[in-house]
Protein backbone atom coordinates (compact mmCIF):
# COMPACT_ATOMS: atom_id res chain seq x y z
CA UNK A 1 0.00 0.00 0.00
CA UNK A 2 3.03 2.29 0.18
CA UNK A 3 3.77 4.62 -2.65
CA UNK A 4 7.22 5.04 -3.98
CA UNK A 5 8.11 8.70 -4.19
CA UNK A 6 11.37 9.97 -5.52
CA UNK A 7 12.44 13.31 -4.16
CA UNK A 8 14.84 15.51 -5.98
CA UNK A 9 16.40 18.61 -4.56
CA UNK A 10 16.33 21.33 -7.17
CA UNK A 11 18.91 24.01 -6.67
CA UNK A 12 20.24 26.73 -8.89
CA UNK A 13 23.63 25.97 -10.29
CA UNK A 14 26.39 28.54 -9.78
CA UNK A 15 26.58 31.21 -12.46
CA UNK A 16 28.79 30.02 -15.28
CA UNK A 17 28.01 26.35 -14.77
CA UNK A 18 25.77 24.22 -16.98
CA UNK A 19 24.45 20.74 -16.26
CA UNK A 20 26.22 20.44 -12.89
CA UNK A 21 29.70 20.85 -14.32
CA UNK A 22 31.55 23.74 -15.82
CA UNK A 23 30.48 23.88 -19.42
CA UNK A 24 34.01 24.25 -20.64
CA UNK A 25 33.17 25.12 -24.22
CA UNK A 26 30.73 27.92 -23.43
CA UNK A 27 32.62 29.32 -20.46
CA UNK A 28 35.95 29.12 -22.28
CA UNK A 29 34.50 30.92 -25.31
CA UNK A 30 32.99 33.70 -23.20
CA UNK A 31 36.21 34.13 -21.22
CA UNK A 32 38.26 34.38 -24.42
CA UNK A 33 35.80 36.94 -25.86
CA UNK A 34 35.98 38.99 -22.65
CA UNK A 35 39.76 38.88 -22.67
CA UNK A 36 39.81 40.00 -26.32
CA UNK A 37 37.64 43.00 -25.42
CA UNK A 38 39.84 43.80 -22.43
CA UNK A 39 42.95 43.58 -24.61
CA UNK A 40 41.37 46.10 -26.97
CA UNK A 41 41.08 48.50 -24.04
CA UNK A 42 37.40 48.18 -23.06
CA UNK A 43 37.29 47.17 -19.43
CA UNK A 44 33.81 48.31 -18.36
CA UNK A 45 31.19 45.65 -17.80
CA UNK A 46 28.71 47.41 -20.11
CA UNK A 47 31.29 47.61 -22.94
CA UNK A 48 31.96 43.88 -22.56
CA UNK A 49 28.21 43.12 -22.54
CA UNK A 50 27.70 45.24 -25.67
CA UNK A 51 30.52 43.39 -27.44
CA UNK A 52 29.16 39.94 -26.56
CA UNK A 53 25.62 40.92 -27.61
CA UNK A 54 26.89 42.36 -30.92
CA UNK A 55 28.70 39.10 -31.68
CA UNK A 56 25.61 37.06 -30.81
CA UNK A 57 27.19 35.33 -27.81
CA UNK A 58 24.45 34.47 -25.33
CA UNK A 59 24.56 33.30 -21.74
CA UNK A 60 24.16 29.66 -20.74
CA UNK A 61 20.40 30.21 -20.62
CA UNK A 62 20.39 31.85 -24.05
CA UNK A 63 19.86 35.39 -22.76
CA UNK A 64 21.53 38.67 -23.69
CA UNK A 65 24.30 40.06 -21.53
CA UNK A 66 24.02 43.07 -19.21
CA UNK A 67 26.63 44.79 -17.08
CA UNK A 68 25.27 42.91 -14.05
CA UNK A 69 25.47 39.48 -15.70
CA UNK A 70 29.05 40.22 -16.81
CA UNK A 71 30.00 41.11 -13.24
CA UNK A 72 28.35 37.93 -11.91
CA UNK A 73 29.98 35.81 -14.61
CA UNK A 74 33.47 37.16 -13.92
CA UNK A 75 33.11 36.38 -10.21
CA UNK A 76 31.74 32.88 -10.86
CA UNK A 77 33.70 29.67 -10.23
CA UNK A 78 33.38 28.72 -13.90
CA UNK A 79 35.01 31.92 -15.16
CA UNK A 80 37.65 31.96 -12.43
CA UNK A 81 38.63 28.44 -13.41
CA UNK A 82 39.65 29.62 -16.88
CA UNK A 83 41.07 33.01 -15.87
CA UNK A 84 44.40 33.28 -14.14
CA UNK A 85 45.98 36.68 -14.33
CA UNK A 86 43.98 37.42 -17.49
CA UNK A 87 44.89 34.17 -19.25
CA UNK A 88 42.78 31.11 -20.02
CA UNK A 89 44.14 27.93 -18.58
CA UNK A 90 43.39 24.41 -19.71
Amino acid sequence: MGSSLTWRVITRRPFGFCNRSPSGGIVRRIVSEIEAVEAAGATGAQAIADHLNAKGVTSCKGRHWTALTIAKFLSSPGAKHYRTGGECRE
